[in-house]
């Protein structure tokens, strides 16, 4: 767990309110559809794809807002379900995670944990940044857990 300060970014950017369980299916839906949109718009990701989560807690039925963020270095003007946003700067703490998904939960409850210990006071905002995607149940995923501060 190491504190960093997250710059401002660009990002083609889905927007939406889900639940956990509902993540995954919201995902293999917009992703291919995003990454096309880049592509027809001759723009490339720069980073590891981002999910952020504000207002998400430990109750896995209340609702929270999602967005699904590709970064790019500029943006466009474009109508649809995606458009580009500035992803603001964070200060958060950070930490690596290796495995499946059912994992995932886990290293959560250690972060907060650890957060509780150290007397830091957690935002409303995670980001989940995907180094490297291998499936659901690999233990070949690589996320980056971002875990603003106040």
């Amino acid at each position: 767990m190491e504190t960093k300060n997250v710059k401002a970014k660009t990002a083609l950017v889905f927007k939406t309110k889900a639940k956990f369980d509902k993540v995954p299916d919201i995902a293999m839906s917009h992703l291919p559809k995003m990454y096309e949109t880049l592509e027809k718009l001759g723009l490339e990701e720069k980073e590891p794809t981002h999910f952020i989560y504000r207002g998400a807690s430990g109750d896995m039925d209340k609702e929270f807002d999602l967005e699904i963020a590709l970064v790019t270095n500029k943006s466009e003007n474009i109508n649809g379900p995606y458009h580009f946003k500035s992803i603001d700067p964070m200060k958060c703490i950070s930490t690596p995670y290796k495995g499946d998904m059912k994992g995932l939960d886990k290293k959560y409850h250690e972060i907060f944990a650890d957060l509780e210990k150290a007397q830091y006071k957690p935002s409303d905002e995670i980001r989940e940044v995907y180094h490297n995607w291998a499936g659901e149940n690999s233990s070949d995923n690589e996320i980056e857990i971002q875990v603003g501060l106040n």
